[in-house]
Parts: structure tokens; C-alpha cells; sequence
């Protein structure tokens, strides 16, 4: 059945703009600004807006809700979403050289807007309740660019195997000689690249022998 379409109605506090895909559960999901002109945007299921209807929602500012009621600046997704575009385009952050420095980044869309990365990431099944790890932004391509044709939300071991599916030698070459110095143990670059100490000692060896 043809979901209602509720493009420019106003539920409460909020008018609807346009719907921007589905929830886990197959419900729309509606891309909402606050109507108090201050430009918050929010996103809504259809469900949830036909509860505010019900009670009347009152007309106060979003940003005033934010934290408590949808999540933001203290929500898992978006310290996700922070993280992404910090590994990509801040030269300062430890994971940098992995990311922006080989030249991954984020698609236009993702990194002007934290609405339209949660619009994506329920409708490609985030779990905000899942446990720590069960639930991680994995990259299908680990060579390619943060956008939605690239990500999924995946397990830690499945974001691990992807990792290793894609290492190459060149991904350790910058701790061979910390290592050497005794600044960084093999066990310690293991756990950081998410690789078997096998693997590390192998392609140390391929790198060392200009294979």
C-alpha cells in the first residue's frame, strides 16, 4: 500500500518537508523543520508524528528538545558521524593517515548534514540499542569514500575481515621503524590495524624484500 504522502503538513512543532526513506520497520521516515523559523531540522516517522497531532504537541523550538527527545550532540550516531569526518579531513587525528591521508573522504551530503546521515543510517538498519561493536559504519570498498552506496552497518568481525580483505603492505610501512625503536610493540600496531601478528610479520617481510 501507497504510503500518505505528508509533504508540507505540520504536525505540532513541526512541518513536514519531504520524506527521506524508511525506518527498520518499513514506516516512512519524514524530514521535518521546526516551525518556529529557526531552520532546526528533524527526522520523524509517521507514527510518531500522528502522536503529536494526538496530544497536541506544543509549539516550542526544537533545539530545545534536541538531546532529550531525538537524539544529537550526545547521541551515538552522531559521535559516528563525527568520527567519520574527523579520520577524513583532520590531518591531527590519530586515525588520519588510514583514512583522508590515502584519500578517503565523505560525500558531500553526508558531511554538510548530520539529518541526512541519520536518514541513511535507519534506513539501512541501525540499531542505536544494539551492543557496543554489533553494530559499527562499515565501508564495502575499504579503498572506497564514506557515502551510501559504500556503507552498511556491519558487526566488528565482519568490519574486520573486510579490513584484511583490502590490507596491503603499504598500510604498515609507517610503523616499521616506530617499532624498531621500541616506541610501539607488534602486539600494540596489531590491535590498532585490526590485524593477526601473522599478518603483520608477513607483510613486513614482502615490504622488507621489495616484493
Amino acid at each position: 500500500m501507497k504510503a500518505t504522502d505528508y509533504t508540507g503538513q505540520v504536525f505540532g512543532c513541526v512541518k513536514i518537508l519531504r520524506r527521506v526513506g524508511s525506518t527498520p520497520h518499513g514506516a516512512a521516515l519524514w524530514d521535518c523543520v521546526c516551525t518556529c523559523g529557526c531552520g532546526t531540522h528533524k527526522l520523524f516517522g509517521s507514527s510518531s508524528l500522528h502522536e503529536m497531532k494526538k496530544r497536541k504537541y506544543p509549539r516550542r523550538c526544537l533545539q530545545e528538545s534536541h538531546h532529550v527527545r531525538h537524539g544529537g550532540a550526545h547521541s551515538r550516531l552522531y559521535a559516528v558521524w563525527q568520527g567519520m569526518r574527523e579520520r577524513c579531513g583532520n590531518p591531527n587525528n590519530q586515525y588520519y593517515n588510514y583514512y583522508g591521508g590515502r584519500g578517503i573522504s565523505v560525500c558531500p551530503e553526508w558531511q554538510e548534514s548530520f539529518q541526512a546521515f541519520q536518514a541513511w543510517a535507519i534506513s539501512a538498519g541501525y540499531d542505536e540499542h544494539a551492543p557496543r561493536g554489533q553494530c559499527t559504519l562499515d565501508r564495502i570498498n575499504n579503498d572506497g569514500n564514506y557515502e551510501p552506496s559504500n556503507c552498511r552497518w556491519a558487526d566488528g568481525h565482519t568490519q574486520n575481515m573486510n579490513s584484511r580483505r583490502h590490507f596491503n603492505r603499504t598500510d604498515i610501512s609507517s610503523f616499521i621503524e616506530p617499532q624498531q625503536r621500541g616506541e610501539i610493540t607488534v602486539s600494540q600496531i596489531c590491535k590498532k590495524l585490526g590485524i593477526a601478528e601473522s599478518t603483520w610479520y608477513r607483510l613486513k617481510k614482502k615490504l622488507e624484500s621489495g616484493e
